[in-house]
Parts: C-alpha cells; sequence; structure tokens
C-alpha cells in the first residue's frame, strides 16, 4: 500500500478519501463498480467476496489503516452491535472528562489502560 498526499494505492489502483464518510473509495472502476479499499484490500487477500449480510471492520477504527491486519470480517448485525459499545463506551469517556475526572479514574470504571483512554480521548478530540 502506498501513500501520496490526497490518494492511496493498493495493487495498482488509485484510491482516494471520500470527504462524505472519510473512507477511502476507488478513482476508477473495479470490475465494472467503484470500491471501498477496506472491502477491497479483505477480497484481495481472502480471495473471496464479502457477502451482503457481512461488513469489514477497521480493528484500530483508523479508516485510514487499510493493511490486511487491521481487516476484521464480522456479519453486519455483530458489526451494529460493536459500534454501539464503541458509541457508548466514548460517550461515557467523554461526559467524564467533562466532568473532570482524572485519566485513571476513568481507565478503572471503563477497565482500560489508561494509555488507552488517552488515546481514545485525543481520537474524540477531548484533548
Amino acid at each position: 500500500m502506498s501513500t501520496e498526499k490526497q490518494n492511496q494505492y493498493f495493487n495498482g489502483i488509485k484510491f482516494y478519501k471520500r470527504a462524505d464518510n472519510a473512507y477511502w473509495y476507488s478513482c476508477t472502476t473495479v470490475n465494472g463498480k467503484r470500491v471501498y479499499m477496506h472491502r477491497y484490500v479483505w477480497e484481495y487477500y481472502n480471495k473471496k467476496p464479502i457477502p451482503k449480510d457481512y461488513a469489514i471492520h477497521h480493528i484500530d477504527l483508523d479508516r485510514n489503516n487499510n493493511d490486511i491486519s487491521n481487516l476484521q470480517y464480522l456479519p453486519k448485525k455483530e458489526h451494529a452491535k460493536l459500534h454501539a459499545e464503541l458509541n457508548k463506551q466514548n460517550e461515557m469517556i467523554t461526559n467524564m472528562i467533562k466532568n473532570k475526572f482524572t485519566f485513571k479514574q476513568i481507565s478503572l470504571a471503563i477497565n482500560k489502560p489508561v494509555q488507552e483512554i488517552k488515546k481514545i480521548a485525543t481520537s474524540l478530540n477531548l484533548i
């Protein structure tokens, strides 16, 4: 996977970052249609199409990281449940930071290491 300022390339295909959802999308058609990079990468390595009732999840939640080691194949219902849980956790972290809890207190409440709480807070633009 290579990168230039506004584009990424995989397997000779150029992808651009969509403004509406921040996913990487092909600039040209692949097998007659435009494709999302994370889905294309997963299908390339697994040599099979993704069924309509499945999703490809970014494990580290970074849509820029389309490395195969960061992509997880999940049923759409399980993917939606996972993101609902993450959204609930992020809301809790946001409220605790706004209410002046320390990272150690948040860490104990959420049951995650302080460094992970700080990483989440940074990704949510809270610190």
